[in-house]
């Protein structure tokens, strides 16, 4: 056969009667060919024989063409991201690609005529039941997500999307795996619902702060009137101002929680954080609970806000004492641990490297796993209404993130629970606390304006200036404050709250310093200076003073200021 004869059409016929004219020595009219006709006929038949060889090349190359586009198809359509099958009414697989292959765990060659629902967890398998009734009762495309139990791995979320074929009798699916996203969704509805979270947090810390502003306050003012026969009523002052610092204490976990409060990292030393919490902790547990310490043979160095991880501790403790109603034994021990490369992620840790290892281990009523799941979301406590505020552990894992560790739960129930909290190791010495010499309290007789719009705080802090001598000039907000400087020309220091209504503390002092450049000024915050500062509340010669205050601290301070040149 010559090249070319495998092509159909009206060049093979044409070409056929030009060689039978000419095999035949005859003409169209059956008269003899002429040498000219003859001539002729066979210069045609060469032309359509020219012609069919380059039909032919023109064939196999878009045969070709059509071959290599096809294998680069199947190769995109094998190696697609994502899973693409067809399933008949009954979901038997009828064709799959390696991909969907790879995600249902099987290999293509032994995945064909078996059911795709066999690969779906139990719980999914009425979804995924009602889902193919409704692809093939419907043309528009169909979409839902089931649970795939896959051999030697964690269930993964599948989306799929199913649309009926041109002939019906089979349905084109594509399946992705949603496991990743589904994930990084309930991250973004966790972080968003911290930050709400956060923001509450740091609103009810503020205002609570006025309120310990007052009630310290006054009970300093109760101590020092005190008779100092009456013991009874001497203790029970006592007990209020320790309420009181313990209550600083949570406002001031909170306005670290909601970011509204810096904390203060320095080297300090594991063993002496757990040793000044421990001597709160055997108070706050009881009698009946024995409470040791075991501490590692090394001096263990961290980065830390030593006031945050004793209230983290304490948090702790108090949750093991709720645990251990009958009593029980909690056990605080330290260890310098190492963190693998690769392992970091095991511990919820952002690097590996040497870290100390605080553990807290209790003979509790233990954990259900349900709980333990979400331990440490704000807001969840499993305590009786009441007894407990869901915020304790949430703040344990914000602080402990803060300073780049962890703290992991492990417990089962009736068998007590360990918490293990990581904090970084540090090569350095840690910062000793110097004794301070406390300075005798000072009073003076200058004229202070103070401006604060919650009266408890206004009336307090009047009566402890006037008690010390100084004359107090009353402003319930900012713009308040400016009409009642500009009344009194002899003020020689403003005392005000940040956030007050009608204009604010920097505003104020802002428009307060235009009348008379170089005004001393102390500002009362419930948040953090270092956060104030951040927010443009830094103003050459404005002092800070942190609510709630001690009435010595303050008196300290606007003598300090005031005697400042």
């Amino acid at each position: 056969m010559k090249k070319g004869d495998d092509i159909p059409g009206e060049g093979q016929d044409l070409r056929r009667r030009a060689e039978e004219r000419l095999n035949g020595g005859v003409n169209a009219t059956g008269q003899p060919l002429t040498l000219e006709e003859s001539q002729r006929l066979l210069h045609e038949l060469q032309v359509h024989q020219l012609e069919l060889e380059m039909q032919n090349e023109e064939l196999h190359r878009t045969r070709s063409e059509l071959e290599t586009a096809l294998s680069r198809y199947m190769d995109r359509y094998d190696f697609a991201p994502v899973g693409y099958v067809t399933l008949g009414p009954d979901g038997t697989i009828r064709t799959a690609n390696l991909t969907g292959a790879d995600l249902l765990g099987v290999e293509r060659s032994r995945l064909i005529d078996r059911r795709l629902g066999q690969f779906i967890s139990p719980e999914s398998r009425p979804v995924f039941a009602d889902f193919l009734a409704k692809v093939f009762t419907s043309e528009a495309k169909e979409t839902c997500e089931v649970v795939l139990r896959k051999k030697g791995h964690h269930p993964l979320i599948m989306q799929i999307e199913a649309v009926l074929s041109e002939s019906g009798q089979e349905c084109l699916a594509a399946i992705i795996d949603v496991t990743e996203h589904k994930e990084l969704e309930q991250r973004l509805l966790q972080a968003q619902k911290m930050e709400t979270i956060g923001l509450f947090a740091g609103g009810v810390a503020h205002d609570f702060n006025n309120l310990l502003t007052a009630i310290s306050g006054y009970g300093q003012i109760l101590q020092e009137h005190v008779p100092a026969d009456n013991e009874m009523l001497r203790e029970s002052v006592e007990q209020v101002l320790k309420a009181a610092g313990r209550a600083a204490e949570l406002t001031s976990s909170l306005l670290a929680f909601s970011r509204k409060q810096a904390i203060r990292l320095e080297p300090v030393i594991v063993d002496t954080i757990i040793d000044n919490a421990g001597k709160l902790i055997r108070r706050v547990i009881g009698e009946d609970i024995e409470f040791s310490v075991v501490f590692s043979c090394k001096e263990l160095v961290v980065m830390a806000d030593a006031g945050q991880i004793e209230q983290v501790l304490m948090n702790l403790a108090t949750n093991a004492r709720d645990a251990m109603p009958e009593g029980g034994r909690l056990s605080i021990s330290t260890k310098d641990v190492m963190v693998k490369e690769g392992s970091e992620s095991l511990y919820v840790l952002p690097t590996p490297g040497r870290y100390a290892l605080i553990s807290v281990a209790d003979t509790g009523t233990g954990i259900e796993k349900e709980s333990l799941e979400r331990i440490f979301e704000p807001f969840y406590t499993t305590k009786e209404v009441g007894k407990g505020t869901g915020l304790g552990l949430s703040i344990a894992h914000g602080v402990t993130k803060q300073h780049g560790g962890s703290v992991q739960v492990s417990s089962e129930p009736g068998k007590g629970t360990t918490f293990n909290i990581y904090l970084p190791l540090i090569v350095g010495n840690a910062v000793r606390s110097e004794s301070k010499i406390a300075r005798p309290l000072a009073g003076g007789t200058e004229t202070i304006l103070f401006a604060e719009d919650e009266e408890l705080v206004r009336v307090f802090t009047k009566r402890i200036l006037e008690m010390a001598g100084y004359q107090v000039i009353v402003a319930e907000n900012g713009e308040e404050a400016v009409a009642r400087f500009k009344e009194h020309g002899d003020i020689s220091l403003v005392l005000s709250d940040v956030v007050m209504p009608r204009k604010t503390g920097k505003a104020m002092i802002g428009e307060i310093k235009r009348i008379k450049p170089g005004i001393k000024a102390i500002f009362i915050t419930g948040y953090d200076p270092d956060i104030i500062h951040d927010k443009g509340m830094h103003e050459e010669g404005v002092e800070f003073i942190r609510k709630p205050f001690r009435k010595s601290d303050l008196l300290r301070k606007i003598r300090e200021v005031l005697d400042r040149d």
